[in-house]
C-alpha cells in the first residue's frame, strides 16, 4: 500500500462484495502492512460474519420452534426460504426439525451449502463452454511453431484455476451479503416479496443491536421491521435437485427456483 487511497479503495472493496464496513485508522493501515491488514480485515470479516450467522438463525428458531410445539394436525415437515443478495436469488428448503435443534443454525448451513452448489453448477457450466471455445481455435497456434496440444492443457488449467478462484469469491459475496425475502404488505395491497433492507447490516455492524437485514420475533433477537414480516413458505416433501420444479415450468428445480 503506496497512498492514502489505498484505505478508501480497500473499506469500498470491503462494501461492494461483503456489505461490510471495514473500519482500520489510517495510521495503524500503515504501520501493519500488506500481511497485517490482512490479518486485521479477516478477523474483524469473520467476526460480523459470526454475528450475522446469530442474527439471522435467532428469528427462525423461534418462528419454527413455534411450528412445531404447535398442535395442529399434518405439520409440515419442511420449509422454503428465498434468499437474495440483490442480484441472484436462491431458495433453500431445510427441514424444521433440523432448524429448532440447530437453534436456527441450520438455516446458515443450508444457505452455505445451497450458494455453493448452485454457483458452481453455474460456474461450471460455463467453464465448459469456455473449453468448448478454446478448442476451436487452439489449432492455428501451429502456426506459431507452439504444439497445440500443450497449449490446450496450459490453457485449460489457467480456466479452470480462474473458475475456482470466481466460485470462491461469489460463494463468500453471496453468504455475506443475502438476506432472507419477506412478504411486505401494503394498504389493502397483496404482499409483495421484497429483500429487507441491507443498510441495517452495515451501518452499524459493530453494535450487537446490528439486525444484519434480519426481522426479529415475537420472542427476542433483532429488533422488528414494522412494515415487514417473514412468511417462509411451508412444504411437506422435499424437492431433489434433479427433481421437475414444482412452480409448474416444467424445468428442473436446479435449473428454476432452486438456481436464481
Amino acid at each position: 500500500h503506496h497512498g492514502e487511497g489505498e484505505v478508501d479503495e480497500l473499506r469500498e472493496e470491503f462494501r461492494r462484495l461483503l456489505s461490510f464496513d471495514y473500519e482500520i485508522d489510517r495510521k495503524l493501515f500503515f504501520d501493519l502492512g500488506d500481511d497485517g491488514v490482512a490479518e486485521d480485515a479477516y478477523n474483524k470479516a469473520v467476526a460480523y460474519y459470526e454475528r450475522k450467522r446469530r442474527a439471522l438463525a435467532v428469528p427462525f428458531f423461534n418462528s419454527m420452534k413455534t411450528v412445531l410445539e404447535s398442535d395442529v394436525e399434518n405439520k409440515p415437515e419442511r420449509a422454503f426460504i428465498d434468499f437474495s443478495d440483490g442480484h441472484r436469488k436462491l431458495r433453500t428448503v431445510v427441514r424444521i426439525e433440523d432448524v429448532v435443534q440447530s437453534e436456527g443454525q441450520e438455516i446458515n448451513d443450508c444457505l452455505e451449502r445451497t450458494a455453493m452448489l448452485s454457483l458452481i453448477d453455474e460456474h461450471w457450466t460455463e467453464h465448459l463452454r469456455s473449453l468448448d471455445e478454446v478448442k476451436e481455435g487452439i489449432g492455428l497456434r501451429a502456426y506459431g511453431q507452439r504444439d497445440p496440444l500443450v497449449e490446450y492443457k496450459m490453457e485449460a488449467f489457467r480456466l479452470f484455476s480462474e473458475v475456482i478462484d470466481q466460485i470462491g469469491e461469489d460463494v463468500v459475496t453471496f453468504v455475506f451479503r443475502a438476506g432472507p425475502l419477506v412478504e411486505r404488505r401494503g394498504n389493502g395491497s397483496v404482499g409483495q416479496r421484497s429483500r429487507m433492507d441491507r443498510s441495517r447490516a452495515t451501518a452499524r455492524h459493530q453494535s450487537a443491536a446490528a439486525s444484519f437485514g434480519v426481522v426479529g420475533s415475537r420472542n427476542g433477537g433483532a429488533q422488528r421491521d414494522p412494515s415487514a414480516k417473514r412468511k417462509p413458505v411451508l412444504v411437506g416433501e422435499h424437492v431433489g435437485r434433479n427433481s421437475s420444479c414444482p412452480c409448474g415450468s416444467g424445468k428442473k428445480y436446479k435449473h428454476c427456483h432452486g438456481r436464481t
